[in-house]
């Protein structure tokens, strides 16, 4: 009679609008499922990479000094934020995006880049590998501002603190972590194992989780959809980036770095250590995110 009594009591809560966070024992998995919306978040253990590119013709200056950062640990998204999860949030929130607001979005057709009428989060022209009603694709179409946006809202539905990772945070996750084995990719050193790319996808993004993995189980950091970082871009690694602990980037900038190349970039633009730039309030078809959650 008291277990019946207490099930009823959980179905109660349950449907007033309470949620539980079934945290798992990281002995047995690092992944920590938030019955709250679905995220999925793997715990990447802090420690102390080598940043950035070693030099030689392959490099670029913005991928330069290598250097090497220590870590706290911390929780990142298992895949890219998926447009259900988004839809999630505007549904809650009435949040309207960026593009929204403006009427339009950047749309890519081959070399052509066109700003397109009516584009938005939830309307992407047919960029999708199966179709837009597949709401398993990254959302795209998402500023940085928008990004940040469904951070504050997750972290205040859950009481957690959820952000877009650090560049540095991004990069050691991307490698691995503690069990980095080397790999120039996200997991391997065959870009067509781990990611979508220009050679591979017909221009198309695809569901998340579709490719390998990575050494720590994370899905899609090489390839697919561009992601957002919270720092601000820097053409080379100086100053704070240099910094040695839990480096956070330029105090101020014109725009954010973005990572791990998308499916219309070539396989140098998905390597561990490639990065790039985006405007605060850029969006386009090509560029999502994936999130950190604080221990």
């Amino acid at each position: 009679m008291q277990f019946l009594i207490g099930m009823l009591l959980i179905l109660f809560n349950n449907s007033n609008g309470f949620y539980f966070k079934n945290t798992i024992n990281h002995a047995n998995t690092n992944t920590e499922k938030l019955a709250a919306d679905s995220v999925e978040m793997v715990f990447v253990e802090g420690g102390t990479f080598s940043m950035g590119c070693e030099g030689g013709a392959k490099c670029q200056g913005h991928h330069m000094p290598l250097h090497d950062v220590t870590l706290n640990s911390f929780y990142i998204s298992k895949y890219e934020i998926t447009k259900k999860q988004f839809e999630s949030f505007v549904a809650k929130t009435k949040y309207r995006t960026f593009a929204e607001k403006k009427g339009y979005s950047v749309y890519k057709d081959g070399n052509k880049t066109e700003m397109k009428s009516g584009l938005d989060w939830k309307n992407n022209l047919n960029v999708y590998a199966t179709g837009n009603a597949d709401l398993d694709y990254p959302v795209v179409h998402v500023s940085w501002n928008d990004a940040v946006e469904y951070c504050r809202w997750l972290s205040k539905e859950t009481g957690k603190k959820y952000r877009l990772p650090t560049e540095a945070e991004w990069e050691y996750a991307a490698r691995g972590g503690v069990k980095n084995q080397g790999y120039k990719f996200a997991g391997s050193n065959n870009a067509d194992s781990v990611a979508w790319h220009k050679d591979n996808s017909e221009d198309k993004i695809y569901p998340v989780g579709q490719k390998k993995p990575n050494e720590l189980g994370i899905y899609d950091m090489s390839g697919n959809v561009w992601e957002f970082c919270t720092d601000w871009f820097s053409m080379t690694y100086e100053g704070s980036l240099l910094l040695n602990k839990n480096p956070l980037g330029p105090e101020k900038g014109d725009a954010h770095v973005k990572r791990g190349g998308s499916s219309r970039s070539i396989r140098e633009s998905t390597l561990n250590y490639a990065r790039s730039m985006s405007d605060l309030d850029y969006n386009n078809d090509e560029i999502g995110f994936r999130i950190v959650m604080e221990p």
